[in-house]
């Protein structure tokens, strides 16, 4: 299976998350979704990038 991501980028309150959900209910293969500060949470703590943006 080839991996793919679907990136989706707004201002808060714009519906990416109902939008991530409704993707997740129709999608052929199963889809994670993972919050942007969640993502950079991941990250290595010696990484000089790894702060929160707000």
């Amino acid at each position: 299976m080839t991996p793919r991501a679907v990136v989706l980028n707004g201002a808060g309150s714009v519906g990416k998350t109902s939008a991530t959900r409704s993707l997740q209910r129709i999608a052929s293969r199963s889809m994670l979704h993972i919050a942007m500060d969640d993502f950079i949470d991941m990250l290595p703590p010696e990484r000089p990038s790894r702060h929160r943006h707000s």
